[in-house]
């Protein structure tokens, strides 16, 4: 439809137009990486393609549930599940079709909670979603959302390991790092240093995690946060969820 509007009537999708000098900067990358011989395929499938019960039950038998999932992940390096999930994207959809039925039951949903906050904040913000997942804030905030998980939706959305984005995002380029029930893997600490490496000064540090999740390491992740220069000034229990904000400290 978008395509459509755009070929036929001239109407330019405005929200998910980069600038030019972004435009720039990628096709510069892209050169780069056509000279070192980085070329890759990607097939996209649709998230919300209908799945057979026989089909569902295979996915299930193999990935496991959401549960599951996310216990695995959480027990290994964001490299070892980056690595992986490329081989085999279907992981990444089969984790996101889990998610999307998780959700259906769950009176708040972190990344609806995050699209009021942001919109709070100065429109001029630049803001790094890690682990976007569906990209649901980029779609609801348009194009300064730069978008970052394992496997890309589309893209919008850039395929890294999160744990390194400085190929993407110059130091302190970002006004806002956001972790949306994404903090995940054995070096989830990595995620926060990258995050305030990517914050200019004065930068939030949004994050949501499951409560439950965070019981063994709530005072941990706020020890880290401190020791990373920022000061938490908002930490509160909505549902399920936990949200955290935090500033960065000119000081740091």
């Amino acid at each position: 439809r978008t395509l459509a509007d755009c070929a036929v009537d001239g109407l330019l999708p405005e929200k998910n137009l980069v600038s030019a000098g972004q435009a720039s900067r990628e096709a510069i990358r892209w050169l780069a990486r056509l000279e070192r011989g980085e070329i890759s395929c990607v097939t996209r499938r649709d998230l919300n393609r209908i799945l057979l019960p026989l089909e569902i039950k295979k996915r299930q038998s193999r990935y496991g549930d959401f549960s599951k999932q996310n216990q695995k992940i959480n027990t290994e390096k964001s490299s070892t599940t980056h690595q992986r999930m490329l081989k085999n994207p279907e992981e990444w959809h089969e984790y996101h079709r889990n998610y999307r039925e998780e959700r259906k039951d769950w009176r708040t949903i972190p990344f609806d909670e995050w699209i009021k906050r942001i919109k709070k904040l100065s429109d001029r913000f630049l803001i790094g979603d890690f682990g976007c997942g569906e990209a649901k804030i980029a779609e609801a905030i348009g194009s300064r959302v730069i978008n970052f998980d394992h496997v890309a939706i589309d893209s919008h959305v850039i395929s890294c390991d999160m744990s390194d984005v400085s190929e993407h995002i110059k130091k302190g380029g970002l006004d806002v790092a956001l972790f949306s029930l994404s903090l995940m893997g054995k070096n989830w600490e990595d995620y926060l240093k990258e995050a305030s490496r990517c914050l200019n000064d004065n930068g939030y540090l949004f994050i949501a995690e499951t409560t439950k999740s965070l019981e063994r390491r709530l005072e941990t992740l706020r020890d880290e946060i401190k020791n990373l220069g920022f000061k938490i000034y908002k930490d509160d229990e909505i549902g399920l969820f936990t949200f955290i904000e935090a500033r960065k400290s000119e000081l740091e």
